[in-house]
């Protein structure tokens, strides 16, 4: 990914980071709603994948449920920026063959 893609990343899950702390203190409101589901799609696939694989790992030891979110913090952003660069690539080489097979489609005609 470019420069540009990875600072719209960091803006995402800045915002989903933000909105995932923040919901739960206005949960009974509509704006608790807003922030809570913009918080899911923005964070998603590592919120889910993180919180299933560290909760599992670390359900038996004393640490609060704080503390477990806070450890998936830096690990939901990796699986995230994973995933960004997977589509990334993927759009890129899909780009590129539907760019070269318009080409050569020209040169035919």
């Amino acid at each position: 990914m470019n420069r540009k893609a990875w600072i719209i990343f960091a803006v995402v899950q800045c915002l989903g980071e933000l909105c995932f702390w923040t919901w739960g203190y206005i949960a009974t409101s509509a704006v608790g709603l807003f922030l809570w589901g913009t918080a899911l799609v923005t964070l998603f696939p590592g919120n889910i994948l993180s919180a299933v694989g560290l909760e599992k790992m670390l359900w038996g030891c004393r640490m609060g449920l704080i503390s477990m979110q806070v450890i998936e913090i830096p690990f939901e952003i990796a699986i995230n920026g994973a995933v960004w660069w997977l589509i990334a690539k993927s759009l890129t080489l899909l780009v590129k063959r539907i760019l070269a097979h318009n080409r050569a489609a020209n040169q035919r005609v």
